[in-house]
């Protein structure tokens, strides 16, 4: 796997994960923390988006099974 390859799918984990937060912010029927998502937090879940995909699976489902 490439650099570019790697970057590519960190922007894409990124993007997906602000669209779920984005949508579930903008329901009235579900109640989260208001999560703040920046710029630090992209870069972060763009660099390190193996170890971010697993703990965003995992709460995931915490939050599901609850």
């Amino acid at each position: 796997m490439t650099i570019l390859n790697y970057l590519t799918i960190g922007v894409i984990f990124s993007f997906l994960v602000e669209l779920l937060l984005n949508k579930l912010n903008n329901n009235p029927q579900i109640k989260i923390m208001n999560i703040n998502w920046g710029w630090g937090e992209r870069t972060t879940a763009i660099i390190i988006w193996p170890l971010a995909l697993i703990i965003f699976i995992i709460y995931f489902f915490k939050a599901i099974f609850r």
